[in-house]
């Protein structure tokens, strides 16, 4: 089992780097992502920038890839047993934010 970290993963927070990381490693680009779409890469991506934001710096995506989908979703804060999961991950929603938008790409970051 790996480490987990109690707070959610902020898409809002991304650099444009780990954007262009992601968006490598999945073929897809982060704002056309949806529950349609494959998750174990974009899963996968997600995982290793924030192992890697949280002192791991050479934690890579092959090993990203080793790890399971419950533990990977736990690491990043996705609660997938809560109450709003259903309405969160409806047919044609994209990924959601830590305020449950969809990261949009490019959009300026407020605090």
């Amino acid at each position: 089992m790996t480490d987990t970290t109690p707070n959610k993963f902020d898409f809002d927070r991304l650099t444009l780097g780990e954007v262009a990381t992601i968006e490598d490693l999945t073929g897809y680009g982060i704002g056309a992502l949806s529950v349609e779409k494959p998750q174990g890469k974009f899963l996968a991506a997600l995982y290793m920038v924030a192992r890697r934001r949280n002192g791991d710096p050479t934690f890579t995506f092959n090993k990203a890839l080793t790890v399971s989908m419950l533990d990977a979703q736990a690491y990043l804060g996705i609660d997938t047993d809560d109450e709003n999961s259903a309405d969160d991950t409806a047919e044609g929603d994209t990924f959601a934010s830590a305020e449950g938008e969809a990261p949009a790409y490019g959009s300026t970051v407020t605090e």
